[in-house]
């Protein structure tokens, strides 16, 4: 009976725990659109904002996107592989592109080592026509090398 109780005791001072934590969790979203709409800080029913206030609307300005920038060439593989079905249509209408499928490696590579592409975030983040003339003017040059060796 006394572990019963035990849990129970446990599980309720969790419950409140969890209550208190949505509770703060709400009041930071609802400060954060209030300054959002009102452009100056967020303001907690005083006169002016208090010490928490002041901290969380710098933690706002200071929020940044990042993109993860990890290794990961299988990731790029896949998306080169997934985006091939489009790129083959217009390269059966353009004699001159390269086969994506012969130089997968290639792509891989150039991707990797000349434009810094760790990832399909990172692959994501570019424009298709720069990507694309980067990737034919390095398959390109590469290819006549080859040729001319």
């Amino acid at each position: 009976k006394k572990a019963t109780s035990a849990v129970e005791a446990v599980e309720n001072a969790m419950n409140k725990v969890y209550e208190n934590d949505k509770q703060i969790s709400r009041n930071r979203m609802a400060r954060a659109a209030l300054a959002r709409l009102s452009g100056g800080s967020c303001v907690n029913g005083k006169n002016g904002a208090d010490q928490e206030d002041k901290q969380f609307n710098q933690e706002i300005d200071d929020w940044k996107l990042i993109t993860p920038s990890d290794l990961d060439l299988d990731e790029i593989r896949e998306c080169v592989k997934e985006g091939s079905s489009s790129y083959l249509q217009l390269s059966s209408s353009n004699n001159s592109c390269p086969n994506i499928n012969e130089n997968i490696d290639s792509i891989i590579n150039t991707l990797h080592t000349k434009l810094s592409i760790h990832n399909w975030r990172e692959l994501a983040n570019w424009e298709s026509e720069s990507l694309f003339k980067s990737l034919s003017t390095s398959l390109f040059s590469k290819n006549e090398n080859d040729v001319s060796a």
